[in-house]
C-alpha cells in the first residue's frame, strides 16, 4: 500500500467536481434562499473533511483522498471548520478585483 502526502492535481480537481456535483443536486431539492444554501455548503464541507467523515467528502472518497493533519490524522472539526473558512477567504480575495468591477463607474 503506498501511501502519499499529497493527492495530484488532477484527484483534486475531479474530487471538487464530484463534490460541487453532489452539492447542485443537494441544492436542487432545497428551498432558493441564501441561507440554507449557505448552510447546507459549509456542513457538507466541514463535516465532510472532519474525522466525522473520516476526511472525506464524497468527492474525495471517490478519488481516494482524504484530510489529515502532519501525523496523517483526521482532523476535527474545529480543524475543518478553519480550513473551510480559510478556502472561503482565500477564493473572496482572489476574486475581489472581479467584484470591484462592479462597482466601477467604467466597469473596468
Amino acid at each position: 500500500l503506498h501511501i502519499s502526502a499529497y493527492g495530484s492535481f488532477g484527484a483534486r480537481m475531479i474530487a471538487a467536481i464530484i463534490d460541487y456535483v453532489v452539492l447542485g443536486l443537494l441544492f436542487s431539492f432545497l428551498p432558493d434562499t441564501s441561507i440554507v444554501l449557505t448552510v447546507v455548503y459549509f456542513a457538507y464541507r466541514i463535516i465532510g473533511e472532519s474525522s466525522i467523515c473520516n476526511g472525506a467528502t464524497i468527492g474525495k472518497k471517490a478519488m481516494g483522498l482524504k484530510v489529515v493533519d502532519s501525523n496523517f490524522e483526521t482532523i476535527g472539526l474545529s480543524q475543518s471548520a478553519g480550513r473551510t473558512f480559510s478556502k472561503i477567504l482565500s477564493w473572496a480575495l482572489i476574486c475581489i478585483g472581479f467584484i470591484m468591477i462592479l462597482f466601477s463607474y467604467f466597469v473596468e
